[in-house]
């Protein structure tokens, strides 16, 4: 995943240098996990509460952690860039 990178990457997009260091991707992580965490419990209470795991609510699941990490990690990037 992105959190193995040693130090930082480096992507061209739109000519534009954006990089991602290991403070960004760990901060991105610890909000992905908490905000994740409270939105699948108000989205998802049902699933967690009777157990009803299907392969939809999995996907489900997943994505409600992706979301709040890619928000994050773009933001962070986008602070980082503009404070440099």
């Amino acid at each position: 995943m992105l959190y193995l990178v040693a130090k930082e990457i480096q992507l061209c997009c739109l000519n534009k240098k954006i990089v991602m260091n290991k403070k960004n991707i760990t901060t991105a992580l610890l909000v992905a996990l908490i905000i994740g965490s409270l939105l699948n419990l108000i989205n998802s209470y049902e699933v967690f509460a009777k157990g009803r795991f299907t392969s939809t609510n999995i996907i489900k699941i997943m994505v409600t952690y992706t979301i709040p990490f890619c928000v994050s990690l773009y933001s962070s990037v986008k602070a980082t860039k503009y404070k440099a």
